[in-house]
């Protein structure tokens, strides 16, 4: 199982270090490492047995936000990189889910 390291999305196929697992409740989990993203350092990263609870929000049509509960800070895509910032409403901090 790969180590720490940071969220990466290239806007092309997805392929399986690309998707993830979304319950309620639970940890985001990759479907490919099976590791977690978690926040470490106020950084985003995926990490093995991480327990952070995410809160996904509807933006406004098929968009989402994916934030920290109870703060203002959400993942941010910036040179096909996820961060972890202040909510702006920027393109960037708005994701599209698909069930697969």
């Amino acid at each position: 199982m790969p180590g720490p390291g940071p969220i990466f999305w290239d806007g092309q196929d997805v392929n399986i270090y690309e998707r993830w697992i979304v319950v309620p409740g639970q940890p985001i989990r990759n479907v490919a490492t099976g590791n977690t993203i978690v926040v470490s350092g106020g950084q985003i990263i995926a990490y093995p047995d991480g327990n952070t609870i995410w809160s996904i929000e509807a933006a406004g049509g098929n968009t989402f936000v994916i934030k920290l509960p109870n703060q203002n800070l959400v993942w941010t895509l910036q040179d096909n990189r996820v961060f972890l910032s202040p909510a702006d409403g920027s393109p960037g901090q708005r994701f599209i889910l698909t069930r697969l």
